[in-house]
């Protein structure tokens, strides 16, 4: 199939089933990292509890207990509920683990995709210095060439987050190899990881 470009998709539902895993917002941004995060993340996607991070070569996943990061937020904004002794102390459980390509090419650029038309700021503290502006949002961001003629995009879909490892003529699949740091077990549901 000479010039037909070859795609294959290897998805993979960056959510937990057992916990409700939904965007901050009515999709999934993301944000370029101007210096507001740690130098290796990237781009950064927030979620309603949690965060996601693209790296080079991984990407990053941090999800809170919804319920527990409600009862924060509620505290921390003065809004207890029947529920909540304002002056007693709490707990809140989280859960990260990075997924790593390994064989990877080094030093890629991503390539972000749809900007919006709007940008963040960061404008925490008194040093000034450490303020960041308009810093661009994202619908999707691309690494081409991750593996030799294979490129890997991640993108929302809905309330889902979700990578394509796109494969182009001569791409050889037996070269994508992934990590996984910090879970204890992997599942997989309906052809999903979970």
């Amino acid at each position: 199939m000479t010039g037909i470009r070859k795609i294959l998709t290897v998805s993979a539902l960056i959510i937990i089933a057992a916990l409700p895993w939904k965007p901050a917002s009515a999709q999934i941004d993301f944000v370029e990292n101007k210096g507001q995060w740690n130098d290796k993340i990237q781009y950064k996607a927030d979620m309603s509890a949690g965060a996601f991070f693209l790296e080079e070569n991984s990407f990053s996943i941090l999800m809170h207990n919804p319920e527990e990061m409600q009862l924060m937020h509620d505290l921390e904004h003065g809004h207890p509920n029947k529920k909540t002794d304002p002056s007693a102390k709490y707990t809140l459980h989280s859960f990260f683990y990075r997924v790593n390509f390994l064989g990877a090419a080094k030093g890629l650029k991503p390539v972000p995709e749809k900007p919006l038309p709007t940008y963040n700021n960061y404008f925490l503290g008194n040093d000034r210095s450490k303020w960041k502006g308009n810093c661009r949002i994202f619908q999707a961001v691309t690494y081409q060439n991750l593996y030799p003629n294979i490129d890997l995009r991640y993108y929302n879909d809905g309330d889902n987050m979700k990578y394509d490892l796109i494969i182009h003529p001569g791409g050889n699949i037996s070269q994508i190899a992934l990590r996984y740091d910090g879970p204890t077990e992997l599942l997989v549901r309906n052809k999903e990881l979970i």
